[in-house]
């Protein structure tokens, strides 16, 4: 795989507690809607046993002219360096990796992302509209409220540019709390989605296990379920950010 250096062009919010860091896309760079990159912080101003790198969805699109990276803010070293960059500071990103991509083109998609796990999805359904495609596409999209929902404004214009379907779960809603599970799905998926479309799950290893299993129960194949799944543990740090 490749090294690029790219430069950080913007900061923005995703949502509550929820950095996006906008980047040059450096010549050449090409890969596919769903994918992650190796993203390295040179000399970081936090550093911990766990080292400066970290897997990173990428959130643009292959069609945009730039590269987005979102998380949860967290006490982690890699994170709180993040955080120190400037704009016009150089990080490495080595890449693309990841198997997950979009299926033929008539193929329906069914996408289930839990909190973050929005990232790659995002940059699928990006591709798909500035591709002008027609795929029947649905979105399962848990969080724990409107506010901390990475990306929900958006979603719901691109899922009604798509003409897809977008079913919000918030699980701390203080009038109607739901989860996802096999019962809900089954009254949102539609017969003919059970039986052609591919499913792609992403956020933390647990959201991704529980949407696997809801599914399998559900009859749907193991071969036609794609899953992008992070999370580990916290880590001591020290340094300072000047």
């Amino acid at each position: 795989m490749k090294t690029y250096q790219v430069s950080l062009r913007e900061r923005r919010s995703a949502a509550e507690n929820t950095p996006l860091l906008v980047f040059d896309k450096p010549a050449g760079f090409d890969f596919q809607a769903g994918q992650f990159v190796i993203l390295q912080i040179p000399s970081p101003a936090f550093t911990d046993e766990r080292g400066d790198k970290r897997p990173l969805s990428i959130a643009s699109a292959p069609s945009d002219d730039f590269l987005e990276f979102s998380w949860r803010k967290s006490p982690s070293a890699f994170k709180r360096s993040a955080e120190c960059l400037a704009v016009g500071d150089p990080v490495l990103l080595t890449g693309p990796c990841g198997p997950m991509h979009l299926p033929p083109e008539e193929t329906p998609a069914v996408f289930f992302a839990g909190g973050i796990g929005i990232t790659p999805v995002r940059s699928m359904l990006r591709e798909e509209a500035a591709r002008g495609s027609r795929r029947p596409v649905s979105l399962f999209y848990s969080n724990r409220d409107r506010q901390s929902a990475p990306f929900l404004s958006e979603m719901e214009e691109l899922c009604a540019k798509l003409k897809g379907e977008l079913i919000s779960v918030f699980t701390d809603d203080g009038t109607d709390p739901r989860l996802i599970d096999a019962e809900f799905i089954a009254r949102n998926l539609s017969s003919q989605n059970r039986k052609n479309a591919w499913f792609f799950l992403s956020g933390t290893a647990g959201f991704v296990e529980a949407m696997r299993r809801a599914l399998l129960s559900l009859s749907i194949e193991e071969k036609r379920i794609f899953s992008d799944s992070f999370g580990s543990p916290p880590a001591a740090e020290k340094g300072t950010c000047s």
